[in-house]
């Protein structure tokens, strides 16, 4: 995948989703610690960057 491609998925994503992954990839906060913030489950979380992770690298 081109750098470009995913640079124009990322910004394309709702804000939530770009809060999450600024959450953990940049500001290294735990999928518990992100959980906590947002006053949802642990699994929430979990599930949610597994789809996001198939948007962004189509795997």
């Amino acid at each position: 995948m081109e750098n470009d491609e995913l640079y124009r998925k990322i910004i394309s994503l709702p804000k939530r989703d770009m809060d999450l992954l600024t959450l953990i990839a940049f500001e290294g906060y735990s999928q518990r610690e992100v959980a906590e913030i947002r006053g949802i489950a642990p699994a929430a979380i979990c599930k949610k960057i597994a789809k996001l992770k198939k948007l962004l690298y189509g795997g």
